[in-house]
């Protein structure tokens, strides 16, 4: 009897571990075998061959104030004209040919593609002298400097959204849809940091101002105001603030699109010239694209 028992016994034993080891068999079977992790699959991922294009954006401001179209304006304005600064510009250009640009953009619309070729050319025949602008006395300047035909006009002004169409009174919108504390932020905040980008332009030259407006922490700065008070101005049916900033977005990667057409030649370097605000989205966009490679103003304005 004894013997039976341990008979049983060791018969349990051994088909429990039988049906174990088939367990573990069919388990291993169905289990799914991996063979690439997370740095293997980013080194496999598929992206567009690297075109040469390169793009340098000069952020800079408007020398007119009479065509500054720009939400904030500053309170007075130095004279571009004068014998100082031009040859303040004249040191700028000097510097920034040597990008060696194959196209020259600015900030006009191309629907003022002749206007501005015909005023180009008058100026190469000595019959046109340079007014204020900056697309004037940088851009012209230049143009001739490398011995281009013309300039390329890029900008684009997308239609106001709906929402704004919709507020007949914009302040009492802003008192009912948001907290006044919100737009007093904003407010205050944008007035406090555009003084203190206009005042610095009295102390140093050209060539230093436009480091310090193409810097980095500038274009940070310049962001996070885009995303601070304004953006929140609205309610949960009408979003003005946010279609305010999403307009501003609209209208820097039309312009960036703009430029990809221009790009007629396998390795392009475009100069854009600018007003500052306009850095930080345009960069964004041209360093999100495998087609170009963004080439820092710091890196010849030494």
């Amino acid at each position: 009897m004894k013997k039976s028992w341990i008979v049983l016994l060791f018969t349990f034993y051994y088909m429990s571990s039988m049906q174990a080891d088939a367990q573990v068999k069919d388990e291993s079977k169905s289990k799914p075998v991996y063979s690439l992790n997370p740095k293997q699959a980013i080194a496999k991922l598929p992206v567009p061959p690297v075109t040469k294009h390169k793009v340098m954006i000069l952020g800079s401001p408007h020398f007119d104030l009479g065509n500054n179209a720009s939400d904030w304006k500053p309170k007075t304005e130095l004279d571009m004209l004068s014998s100082v600064k031009q040859k303040e510009i004249e040191q700028v250009v000097q510097l920034v040919q040597k990008f060696k640009p194959t196209k020259i953009c600015i900030e006009w619309m191309p629907d003022q593609d002749s206007a501005f070729l015909k005023r180009y050319r008058d100026y190469l025949g000595g019959k046109f002298t340079l007014k204020t602008g900056e697309y004037y006395q940088l851009g012209f300047r230049l143009a001739k400097m490398m011995g281009h035909e013309k300039l390329y006009c890029i900008d684009n002004r997308p239609k106001q959204p709906e929402s704004l169409l919709e507020i007949d009174d914009w302040d009492k919108y802003i008192v009912e849809a948001t907290e006044r504390s919100d737009k007093g932020k904003y407010d205050a905040l944008n007035e406090k940091f555009n003084n203190y980008l206009d005042s610095v332009k009295y102390f140093m030259p050209l060539k230093d101002y436009l480091l310090f407006l193409n810097s980095d922490e500038v274009k940070k700065e310049t962001k996070r105001l885009w995303f601070t008070g304004l953006v929140h101005v609205g309610n949960k049916s009408t979003y003005a603030g946010a279609d305010l900033t999403s307009n501003w977005y609209q209208r820097n990667i039309r312009i960036f699109s703009n430029v990809k057409k221009l790009c007629s030649q396998p390795e392009e370097r475009i100069l854009i010239i600018y007003g500052y605000g306009h850095a930080f989205v345009l960069e964004e966009a041209f360093k999100a694209s495998k087609e170009f490679e963004v080439v820092p103003l710091r890196n010849i304005l030494k």
